[in-house]
């Protein structure tokens, strides 16, 4: 769990907005304040120019970001059935996709299912989200950031990795 800035103690509901930041840290519709915020309450030893690797790392680069944060790209999976597959996790969670603008597979959206099925406590969907997709997410972002030399943001993927590790 996160040892930095942001210690988070076994309450679910403190679980649950953990990943709320998570979200907020890999949308790229959120206002930048909340995403400064939600980064810096997650992480620590960032470079203080963070944000312009941020953007060009994880969302805008000809044809596509080093590392996306669709997982059907990132992990090489079918779109359609993965998403297919995240939209009956928000239905089964009781949550609307019709509701968020980025696609179901978006990590962001993604945060967004663990923390409704932490407060759900539905651990088979969390340590599913989390071991088939999160955490292979998380090693092909530090393999890519150490092949591409992208270093300069390694800690936010690490911290996020220690987070999804307790699932």
């Amino acid at each position: 769990m996160n040892q930095g800035k942001c210690a988070v103690n076994n309450s679910s509901n403190q679980d649950a907005l953990l990943f709320i930041a998570w979200s907020r840290a890999w949308s790229p519709l959120i206002e930048a304040q909340l995403r400064r915020e939600s980064v810096d309450l997650l992480t620590q030893g960032l470079p203080a120019d963070w944000e312009n690797h941020y953007w060009s790392t994880f969302h805008f680069a000809n044809p596509q970001a080093p590392i996306p944060l669709l997982l059907h790209a990132a992990l090489n999976l079918n779109g359609n059935q993965l998403r297919e597959e995240f939209t009956r996790v928000a239905y089964h969670l009781q949550m609307s996709v019709s509701d968020h603008p980025l696609p179901p597979d978006h990590i962001a959206g993604v945060c967004e299912l663990m923390a409704k099925a932490i407060e759900a406590d539905e651990q088979l969907i969390l340590r599913k989200l989390s071991q088939h997709y999160l955490l292979p997410w998380c090693d092909f972002a530090r393999q890519q950031m150490k092949s591409s030399h992208l270093e300069n943001l390694v800690i936010l993927v690490h911290q996020f990795g220690d987070d999804l590790s307790i699932f």
